[in-house]
């Protein structure tokens, strides 16, 4: 066994493609260690089992290379409990990886956004200040001459202001 460095027979275990074998105990207590890792520890594998000498302790020239175990080799040898610990590790990785996938997109519509509203801002600014011109120059009776507005209007549209007169 690569973990415990007992001999067993490679049918109470499980060997990598490059054959290192490990005993079902150990293999149960590798994929237990490995899912309980933290969640960017997990996302370098991709919530994948590798071979136990695939380790930062195993030198290069010592670690293995192997691709990860299949699921259905994790499930043959490990306990219910240990494997429903290693599908939840993924369920959890793939949630994370959602979730960061959906904030991605949530900041780049938050931005769209903001960009979108900067545009309207300055349109909508435009539409106040012609607003303000109609109200100010043509619905206001106001002098021809000194542009004072009339506060009572009374007579023909011939007047003067009490400036102008």
């Amino acid at each position: 066994c690569t973990i415990c460095f007992t001999d067993g027979p490679v049918s109470e275990g499980i060997c990598c493609p490059r054959t290192h074998y490990t005993c079902a105990d150990c293999f149960d207590a590798h994929v237990r260690n490995e899912a309980g890792k933290d969640l960017a520890l997990l996302a370098k594998t991709d919530g994948r089992i590798l071979c136990p000498r695939n380790t930062a302790a195993n030198t290069a020239a010592d670690r293995c290379d192997a691709a990860h175990f299949a699921d259905k080799d994790i499930a043959a040898q490990v306990t219910h409990e240990t494997f429903e610990l290693y599908l939840d590790a993924r369920s959890k990785l793939k949630e994370k990886a959602v979730a960061e996938e959906m904030e991605a997109q949530m900041n780049e519509r938050l931005e769209r956004e903001r960009a979108r509203a900067a545009l309207g801002a300055g349109k909508e600014e435009k539409l106040r200040v012609a607003k303000e011109h109609v109200i100010e120059t043509v619905l206001t009776l106001a002098c021809p001459r000194c542009k004072q507005a009339f506060v009572d209007f009374d007579g023909c549209f011939a007047l003067k202001c009490s400036r102008c007169a």
